[in-house]
Formats: structure tokens, C-alpha cells, sequence
């Protein structure tokens, strides 16, 4: 048995930031589109200027809150037992109304 803390953190990291511009972008409803040989206008949003609320910051958290950095989206992260340096610190109700909540 063995115990390899943040190995994955980075691939982690990636993967769930994909998954938030998935959504954020409707990929889904764009492949869907594309499929079926037609267009469906709508507006696209952006993800600069959002909040994510990263639930853990461990390793994969930390990952996320820099790639969210890196696209200028404003990062808060919780720890179950404390609060994180240099980063704030958050109530439950906040949690449920920011933009991109993550467990990491």
C-alpha cells in the first residue's frame, strides 16, 4: 500500500477546470448542434470576472485555483478545518451562490 499525495493533482486539475468551460461554453448543446446539421444561436458567456468557490485545497484544489487565476477568475478557497493564507475565507451561504462551486 502506498500513499502518493498530488501525482494526479495536475491531470485533476485540468480535468475539472475542462469540465466548468464545458458548461460555461455549452459544448454540449454546440455538439449537438453540429450533429443534427443546425444552428441554434445563443450568447456564450465568459468566465473572466467569476467567482469559484474551490470546497478543499489540497493539491487538485490549489491546481484549479491557478488555472482559474490564469483566466482571471476570482478564486475562494475553503479547508474544512481552517482557513486558507492569503486567500478568503467564506461562509455556506456565499458557497451557494458563487458562480463555479468545486469540490477539489
Amino acid at each position: 500500500v502506498t500513499n502518493s499525495p498530488g501525482v494526479a493533482a495536475k491531470m485533476l486539475g485540468e480535468y475539472c477546470l475542462g469540465v466548468m468551460l464545458y458548461f460555461n461554453k455549452q459544448l454540449g448543446r454546440l455538439h449537438q448542434a453540429s450533429q443534427a446539421g443546425s444552428w441554434d444561436p445563443f450568447t456564450m458567456s465568459c468566465v473572466s470576472g467569476k467567482t469559484v468557490v474551490l470546497l478543499g485545497y489540497g493539491s487538485i484544489g490549489q491546481r484549479v485555483g491557478r488555472l482559474c487565476a490564469m483566466l482571471n477568475m476570482r478564486v475562494v478557497a475553503v479547508r474544512s478545518e481552517e482557513t486558507v493564507a492569503g486567500l478568503q475565507a467564506i461562509p455556506d451561504e456565499v458557497v451557494a451562490s458563487s458562480d463555479r462551486p468545486n469540490l477539489a
